[in-house]
């Protein structure tokens, strides 16, 4: 959400009308995943939040129960996110014969040119690209059944699509975020001396800057190790037509 404002601001002051455009079609792109990724993952946080507590995270004697309650409305209001999810493979993905999406994964290309030269980190940019490169062929598929008497499949898991892309959306901020932080980390610790991982657990201990920059790392090996590495999973989900939604009768619903 931060580097869609981000975008915003560029499209505002950039003079340039080549630049403009292209943040223009990021914040085109990117506006669905934000609001319904977004409203959602606050939603799981505070389900989680009131997991943590046990009985008393249900009662009101605790503000998450209240947190759970107050969020629920943003997946809702301002076009429900299914609409959301329809809006992004239905008329995003389309938008300039596929100019928004193509832009995108340019720009992460770029991004990946100046990760891949960090070693320390080696891991984590390969599952990133892992994981991008299964949203690249589910939108490719998704674009054949466009065009296609199957396109309700793209309708059908259209929901499925735009969490994938959410997930590989916030891995590339985290990812992003690491990048910088890990090479700042290392300069905190060149300068005290800390070789070992011991010293270095002291330096966590008593430098906050430190301690800051660790977390973010922290937060993206967290995130890629278990929320990425499940896209080949989603990625097959989406396209192996599976049509059962759709298919079953009516009457099978009744109970017997």
């Amino acid at each position: 959400m931060y580097y869609v404002g981000f975008c915003d601001d560029m499209v505002r002051s950039t003079e340039n009308d080549e630049e403009r455009e292209k943040y223009q079609d990021f914040i085109d792109i990117l506006i669905p995943v934000c609001k319904a990724y977004g409203s959602d993952m606050g939603f799981r946080v505070c389900e989680t939040a009131i997991q943590v507590l046990g009985g008393y995270g249900y009662c009101q004697e605790y503000p998450v129960e209240q947190f759970l309650r107050d969020c629920k409305i943003a997946s809702i209001y301002e076009g429900t996110n299914g609409i959301q999810a329809l809006d992004l493979v239905g008329r995003k993905l389309a938008i300039k014969r596929g100019q928004l999406f193509k832009r995108l994964i340019t720009e992460t290309e770029d991004f990946l040119r100046w990760a891949r030269k960090n070693f320390e980190l080696r891991e984590l940019v390969a599952t990133f690209e892992a994981a991008r490169d299964q949203l690249i062929q589910v939108t490719k598929y998704f674009g054949l059944k466009g065009m296609t008497e199957d396109y309700v499949e793209t309708l059908l898991y259209a929901t499925p699509y735009l969490e994938l892309f959410g997930d590989v959306s916030v891995g590339l901020m985290l990812l992003w975020q690491a990048l910088i932080a890990q090479r700042r980390l290392e300069e905190i610790y060149l300068d005290a001396g800390a070789k070992d991982r011991e010293s270095q657990r002291q330096i966590l201990a008593t430098n906050r800057s430190a301690a800051f920059y660790r977390g973010k790392v922290a937060s993206a090996e967290f995130f890629i190790n278990n929320v990425l590495t499940l896209a080949k999973g989603k990625a097959r989900a989406i396209m192996n037509g599976q049509r059962a939604a759709v298919d079953i009768p009516e009457e099978s619903f009744a109970l017997a």
